[in-house]
Order: structure tokens, then sequence, then C-alpha cells
């Protein structure tokens, strides 16, 4: 497998663990949280949904910190042109820590993970309820910044000119977003199964929540889509014609498919969930954790296509630039090290 190959698994890997941590506690935050307060659902659901969101959040940063492996040593052996056991044996993997943006970035990365893991860890130990919701707003912070840095990688972070700054805060924006709604869907998922067990008051209230959230989500990613479309793609022959549009287009028709799923749950599904259920409501609480499912689905495969088109070439720069690197590939791209 090719150092280029490994990289793209790598970068997959690590955003589906990156969402994770700042979606699971944003779940808790605008919808476990308030939904469970204004029906008084009772502790046990509430305790649960801390506890889910801690360990799902605790689930991502591991595999985003492990993924961070291979992404390094990939982006070190395709800097210097050698394999990567070479690149380990002869110092490489050092030099691109210390003497590269991608490396200082790294490693500035990796640490704010670590942090973020001390902070879930002390959200499992204090028992005051101020102090632990004082430490769960700071793993919510510590969980955007590390999904948000991502940003520092890719294609934005190597754009030149003015136009540099309204890419990159795009691509902030787009990070956050993802990590708002596909983050946020497997605590989703948990809080569904556990509250159709005894289906407490607050259960449509949750559901309607999220869907709020959603659709926050979804205007912010339409809208930092089109910003980041304008800036790598550009034009509709560019799109179609090249392979970086090619690809994009299969991230566009699955993100297509988990909107659609997602305009199912709030229009049909959301509002059929009563406090007092009947079998309507059951079924329409069966189908939207099954839908919430498939949207999950759907959102890996889409994190599977982001970690390609990182390494791609932009479609505004693939004719130009085919064969030579070019000023907007993405710094962890940079095919030597001088």
């Amino acid at each position: 497998m090719t150092p280029g190959i490994i990289g793209d698994l790598a970068r997959a890997a690590h955003y589906a663990g990156a969402v994770l941590p700042f979606g699971s506690l944003l779940f808790l935050l605008t919808v476990a949280r308030p939904a469970c307060r204004a029906a008084a659902c009772g502790t046990a659901l509430l305790g649960a949904a801390v506890r889910d969101a801690r360990r799902l959040a605790a689930a991502g940063l591991v595999l985003a910190l492990l993924a961070s492996l291979p992404w390094l040593l990939s982006t070190a052996a395709m800097m210097s042109g050698q394999a990567l056991d070479a690149s380990l044996l002869h110092g490489v993997l050092g030099t691109v820590l210390v003497e590269t943006q991608f490396g200082r970035l790294w490693t500035a990365r990796f640490a704010l993970g670590l942090l973020l893991g001390l902070l879930l860890w002390l959200h499992e130990r204090v028992k005051p309820m101020r102090a632990k919701i004082v430490v769960e707003d700071a793993s919510l912070l510590a969980g955007a910044v590390f999904l948000a840095s991502i940003a520092l990688t890719g294609h934005a972070f190597a754009e030149e000119g003015a136009g540099r700054f309204w890419h990159l805060g795009a691509d902030l924006l787009h990070l956050l977003a993802a990590g708002a709604w596909l983050g946020a869907l497997p605590a989703l998922v948990l809080l569904l199964v556990r509250a159709g067990k005894s289906w407490p008051d607050a259960l449509p209230r949750a559901a309607a929540r999220f869907s709020s959230l959603g659709v926050a989500s979804v205007a912010l990613l339409v809208l930092s889509g089109l910003t980041n479309g304008w800036f790598l793609v550009g034009t509709i022959p560019a799109l179609i014609g090249t392979s970086y549009g090619r690809v994009l287009l299969v991230k566009l028709g699955l993100f297509l498919g988990m909107l659609a799923l997602a305009a199912v749950n709030r229009q049909r599904l959301t509002p059929r969930l009563r406090p007092d259920p009947n079998a309507g409501a059951r079924h329409a609480l069966s189908r939207l954790r099954r839908n919430a499912i498939l949207e999950i689905v759907l959102g890996l495969l889409i994190l599977a296509v982001v970690g390609t088109l990182v390494g791609m070439t932009p479609a505004v720069h693939e004719q130009a630039q085919r064969g030579r690197p070019g000023s907007s590939a993405p710094m962890d791209a940079a095919p030597h090290l001088h």
C-alpha cells in the first residue's frame, strides 16, 4: 500500500474520530440536558446520556489520535520521497516534526488531544455539579478547537492572497457544522434507544431539538461548502471535467442522501413522537433510529471521500498544475523536504 493511500485512509479515520468529541458534547449541551430539564425526565436518563456522550467522545478521541500516527508517517514518506520504513530509519520523521508547518501543527494538535483526554477523564471523576459543568464546557471548547484545526492541514491554509482568510473561515465553519451534525448522531441513536424503552416526556423534545440543530448545521454546511467550491472548483466544467470535481460530486451525492433522510426525520417522523406513545409513535421512533444509523453510514462514506480530496490537486489548478506541486496543495502533500 502506497504512502498516499495510507494517508487518505488515515485522514478519513482521523476525521471520523475528531467529529465525535465535539458532536457528542454539543449534543449533551444543546439537546439532552435541555430536553431532560424541560420535561423533568429524572436523573437516570440524563445520567445515561452524560455517560454515553463522554464515552463516545473518548472513543472518537482515541481513534483520532491513533489515526494521526499513520497520517504523520505517510506524510513524512511523501515529503522525503522515501518508503515508510526508510523515512523512519533515516531520521526524516524528526525533521518533519520540527522543521515543517505540518509537523509543528501535528504536534500541537496531538498535545491538544491529550488535554482533551485529560478533561474527559476529569469529567468522570469530579463530583460537584458546578465543577462537572465547567469541565464539560472546557471539553466542548477543546473538542471544537481540535476539530476546527484540521482546516490548517488542508487546501484553505495553503491559499494565497486575501481570499485565504475567507476560504479558511469557510473551512472552519464546514468542519464545525459537520461535527455538530454527524458527530452528534451516535449520541442521538443511543438516546433514542434508551428513551424508547421508558418513553419519557423528554423523548419528543430531544428529537425536536436535534432536528433544529441539524437544520442549523445543514445551513452552515451549504453556505461554507459553496464558498469552498468557489475557491477549489470555480466553474461547472471544472466540476465535471476534472478528477477532483468528479470525486467532489460523489461527496455531494452522499450529502444529498443524508439530507433526504434528515428531511424525512424532521417532516414526517419527529412530529409523530407523542408524550403518550401509541403504535404509530413507536413505529416512527423505530424508523427514526434506522434513518439516523443510515445517516451515520453515509457520513462515514463522506469522510472517506474527504480524506481523498484533501490529498488531491483542486479542480481550479488541476489542469494547469498536472504533474507538479501546486501552491494550493495541502501542507501534508508537499512532495519534498529541502
